[in-house]
């Protein structure tokens, strides 16, 4: 669940949280579908990129959220995102 404070902030940005995922409409999904299998199909995805894949699959099939912080930062980055522990060795 988002912190109170970056719920705040998303609201003020008007920025929607999604917790995963989310596609306009069944043809956009569509769409990206199959060019994820034409990727498969050509090798456009590397080893590595499996990979990093599977090891996060925890990570990217449900909706986690890191501990992170949303702050501003100066006038010329604006926004940053910053962790606010270390990620566990797995």
């Amino acid at each position: 669940m988002l912190s109170s404070e970056i719920a705040k902030l998303f609201e003020n940005l008007g920025i929607i949280y999604l917790p995963r995922l989310h596609f306009a409409n069944r043809r956009a999904q569509k769409w990206v579908e199959k060019q994820c299998k034409k990727a498969l199909k050509y090798q456009e995805i590397t080893q590595e990129q499996k990979w990093l894949g599977v090891y996060y699959e925890k990570e990217l099939s449900s909706p986690y959220i890191p501990p992170i912080d949303i702050r501003w930062v100066d006038s010329r980055v604006g926004w940053g995102v910053f962790a606010t522990k270390k990620k566990e060795k797995r």
